[in-house]
């Protein structure tokens, strides 16, 4: 997977998005979760850097809460997408984004 750190801030800086002021720990039961369905080291560190307090905006397309994602995961009607290897991390007017 090649995640591009340098183009998701690029992203949020377009979006006058404070990254400093909006940065928070992903908790244990989220690392746990997406440690669970062996999500990989590098997704998870991409995570971890871009956990925020809120979602974030992006036109019309939305990236979750890190720490909401495993919620959202586990809702019954989504539970399928993440045993088969795909983690609901956002939303947009073409539905559910995936990683």
């Amino acid at each position: 997977m090649n995640l591009d750190e340098s183009l998701f801030k690029e992203a949020l800086k377009i979006q006058n998005f404070d990254f400093d002021n909006n940065t928070i720990k992903v908790t244990d039961k989220t690392i746990e979760f997406l440690e669970s369905i062996d999500l990989s080291s590098e997704a998870l560190e991409f995570l971890k850097t871009f956990s925020f307090r809120e979602e974030i905006e992006f036109g019309n397309v939305y990236f979750n809460c890190v720490n909401r994602i495993r919620t959202e995961n586990q809702e019954e009607e989504n539970k399928e997408i993440y045993k088969n290897n795909l983690l609901i991390i956002g939303s947009g007017l073409n539905g559910i984004q995936l990683f």
